[in-house]
């Protein structure tokens, strides 16, 4: 094998790490204020699908060291598609094009894609509107094209898309609010104010991707996470080791879930740590973590992990 398909199979099993990211942070069930859970917000995709923004912050953050490995331009591509969704349509911009400068075959999507994002940067861009304009251009296609048998069942699509966007339009809105920046997990001046009203759901986020790194395989970033004298008692290859064993027999892991194990979001227990359980989901049976959160001058670290269910 040479370098260079060495260099594509390394960024390829990068950006499957993102894209596991990506599924993590990303609801597409959920539309509307009431249906969007705690702990998660909308989207700058097209009708706002819910995201969790440290998930999608960390599959940018693979995408780039996949593309430092290999520059390749489906990888510039989904990436911008998560900058997207993170509301960072400037970068999103640069990574389209810069997928269509790597591969030709990307120039027209591209093409539509930055138009999208330019047009949500300046508020006029109505994803409703777009989406039945495109149906309605494909019902108009030439006869030769799309024969006469065929438009009954695609007019009637065409109706049916045109009453549910009449429903979800209200609820989502065609504004879009750029927020600049979001290559950077660091905490903005909202996120920070959502913080002040709502601290347990930042609790449960660093919680939940403390564990979801683990599932990832990524000990390294998720051993980052344990405060100094944690991770002197637990080293990195003993955390490797303990959280394997403990999901051995689960199943493939689907997801995970959170409870606080504490009344009030910064009531402390007597370790002075606030704890929150992580229920690990796999498709035989489940197992937990209980992890102790403590804040410092250095921000959020864990300061103590019990292993398997109560």
């Amino acid at each position: 094998m040479d370098k260079a398909q060495i260099r594509r199979n390394a960024a390829q099993a990068v950006a499957k790490l993102a894209e596991r990211a990506v599924e993590r942070g990303t609801d597409k069930s959920a539309q509307g204020d009431d249906l969007i859970k705690s702990g998660w917000e909308r989207s700058g995709a097209d009708f706002c699908p819910p995201i969790k923004p440290a998930f999608l912050r960390q599959a940018v953050a693979y995408y780039d060291v996949a593309i430092e490995i290999d520059p390749a331009a489906d990888l510039y591509y989904q990436q911008g598609l998560v900058l997207e969704q993170l509301s960072d349509f400037a970068a999103a911009v640069e990574a389209f094009e810069a997928a269509a400068a790597a591969e030709s075959r990307y120039q027209m999507i591209v093409a539509q894609l930055v138009g999208r994002c330019r047009a949500k940067l300046h508020g006029t861009h109505d994803p409703g509107a777009a989406l039945l304009k495109g149906m309605e251009g494909f019902a108009k296609r030439p006869h030769q094209e799309f024969p006469q048998r065929n438009r009954t069942p695609l007019n009637t699509m065409l109706s049916m898309m045109q009453e549910v966007v009449a429903m979800v339009a209200p609820a989502t809105g065609p504004t879009f609010t750029n927020r600049p920046d979001s290559r950077s997990a660091a905490t903005d001046a909202g996120e920070a104010a959502e913080m002040g009203r709502d601290p347990l759901r930042y609790l449960i986020e660093f919680a939940e991707q403390f564990v979801w790194l683990m599932v990832q395989q990524d000990f390294v970033a998720a051993h980052a996470f344990l405060s100094a004298e944690m991770a002197g008692v637990c080293q990195l290859a003993e955390l490797e080791q303990t959280f394997n064993d403990l999901v051995a027999d689960i199943g493939e892991i689907e997801r995970v879930e959170s409870v606080s194990l504490t009344d009030e979001p910064w009531e402390r227990s007597e370790n002075g740590a606030h704890e929150i359980y992580v229920s690990v989901l796999g498709d035989q049976c489940d197992e937990g973590i209980a992890v102790a959160i403590t804040k410092s001058d250095e921000g959020l670290q864990i300061s103590n992990l019990e292993w398997g269910r109560p």
